[in-house]
């Protein structure tokens, strides 16, 4: 307590010399009368002292008792009152309940006994305690005042305080909050993540169920912040993966935190995509173990900015902000294969819906997405093959639907984006085949068995066929595509056997 070392220790230390040196040159005739009166003198002075200091410290005390009815308030500055009341009576117990007791017992009971000269110091110092008294009580009082960043920091009270503090807080605009409480919302934020780490799964629930009962009220930018971004993540992964204290609440704790991380994604600028992706990309990597847990974030990832209803904002979300790690290529399998298995998977069942719906008959934004997701694929090429990975390619109906319905959805952005060209390169056949050999070798890693090189060869026998049945009754757009598959399907058998 820095308020207790006060200008007047040097006065005091001044004092004391000077009543050290006296008592050198106190008469001897006043020396012997004090000393054969020592303890009628000893004990005149010290209950006169004690006379002199108990109006000053009732009313020293009275101050911390008018406290406790502001205590029943059921509000955040009663809280604050609450505090500063229990603050002050730990201080004053301290250092003048407890301390003046031992002085006031030692000053009347030993002090009387001792050589002369060792009760005139004693006395001195119970001066000099009286002396700084009221600096003493000035700082415990300072001391003994928190604000609201002081109390939410320390983390130390009862949740039914804590619960009514963000109920409070939370009610109100941020806005409101900032010049209410002088308080920075981001910071609030961070105490309120770590408050609910500290709390049991019951009223961890509570106090999330209050931010998403007023989350229309948050600007949300204050999440945006790294340290409370990455706390945010970091608690849903706690709650996701914990096993030790599984509840009844556990569900809706999960589900109360993805309503927050849904929002964070929604208001998110699209200026702070890169910090966003960046940072959610290296809490992943530090837990692409936990698949469950990789398949639910990127889930959540994958329908805000891919999936959802708004795809004219999110066409090119992953070439321009997406981490490189995230895209769906064969360096990726390799070195990173959880993360690829749960993207791909999402993708796959993405991709699988819109394919199978009748909405529409050319599905230009899957072929976009399937263009930024898969890199290093050839368009059109990797669209056929996905196609033929949905069916069963012994199954001669399946194949048919392929050729009748289904190719005519995916596969032909990649001849729209050449035409785009005025002049094509001179080795635009050479990046052609190196794209298609790469489909090829990431095909044969993600679509096994079901593309394997013995459903190739009973598929290419269900194409040649069908290709029989299509010859008997001419149909140039039907053979033109039933052309197109089965050289691909003879390239792919082709290439497998060439790289097992």
């Amino acid at each position: 307590m820095k308020d207790l070392i006060p200008i007047r220790v040097l006065i005091s230390f001044i004092f004391y010399l000077i009543a050290i040196i006296g008592f050198n040159f106190i008469p001897a005739s006043i020396y012997q009368y004090i000393e054969n009166n020592k303890i009628t003198f000893l004990l005149t002075i010290f209950l006169g002292l004690i006379t002199f200091s108990i109006p000053f410290l009732w009313n020293a005390y009275q101050k911390f008792l008018s406290k406790t009815e502001l205590l029943k308030e059921e509000s955040i500055n009663g809280i604050i009152n609450k505090v500063y009341y229990e603050n002050g009576i730990i201080y004053f117990d301290i250092f003048i309940q407890y301390l003046l007791g031992i002085m006031l017992i030692f000053g009347l009971f030993i002090n009387i006994i001792l050589p002369l000269n060792f009760s005139l110091i004693i006395l001195f110092f119970f001066l000099l305690y009286l002396f700084f008294l009221p600096q003493t009580f000035k700082a415990i009082d300072n001391q003994s005042w928190e604000d609201l960043k002081d109390i939410l920091q320390k983390q130390k009270l009862d949740f039914s305080d804590e619960k009514t503090i963000y109920t409070q807080l939370w009610i109100m605009d941020d806005s409101e909050i900032l010049k209410k409480y002088k308080m920075n919302k981001e910071k609030i934020f961070n105490y309120f993540i770590k408050a609910i780490r500290t709390r049991s799964e019951d009223e961890c629930f509570e106090l999330i169920l209050i931010y998403n009962n007023n989350i229309d009220k948050r600007t949300i930018d204050y999440i945006f912040m790294t340290s409370n971004l990455r706390q945010l993540l970091d608690l849903y992964f706690y709650y996701f993966t914990d096993k030790s204290q599984i509840t009844a609440r556990r569900p809706s704790i999960k589900a109360s935190l993805l309503t927050i991380l849904r929002l964070v994604l929604l208001k998110h600028p699209s200026e702070l995509h890169l910090m966003l992706f960046g940072e959610i990309d290296k809490h992943i990597e530090s837990h692409k173990q936990n698949k469950d847990y990789l398949n639910s974030l990127f889930s959540l990832i994958f329908q805000q900015f891919i999936f959802s209803d708004k795809e004219d904002k999110n066409e090119y979300i992953i070439k321009d902000f997406f981490p490189l790690e995230w895209l769906l290529t064969l360096n990726n399998f390799q070195k990173n294969k959880e993360i690829f298995t749960a993207i791909f998977i999402i993708y796959r069942k993405w991709a699988s819906r819109r394919i199978s719906s009748n909405y529409v008959k050319r599905d230009s934004y899957l072929e976009l997405i399937n263009m930024q997701l898969f890199p290093d694929c050839e368009p059109i090429t990797w669209g056929m093959i996905f196609l033929l990975s949905l069916i069963n390619p012994e199954n001669i109906n399946d194949v048919r639907f392929i050729i009748e319905e289904l190719s005519q959805k995916i596969g032909g952005l990649g001849i729209t984006i050449s035409m785009w060209e005025s002049e094509l390169p001179d080795d635009y056949e050479a990046q052609i085949f190196k794209a298609k050999q790469s489909t090829f070798r990431l095909a044969q890693e993600v679509f096994q068995p079901r593309l394997s090189i013995s459903h190739l060869t009973s598929l290419i026998n269900n194409l040649n066929e069908l290709e029989k049945e299509y010859k008997k009754k001419p149909n140039a757009e039907l053979l033109n595509r039933m052309d197109k598959y089965i050289k691909l399907v003879s390239e792919m058998i082709a290439f497998y056997k060439s790289n097992k």
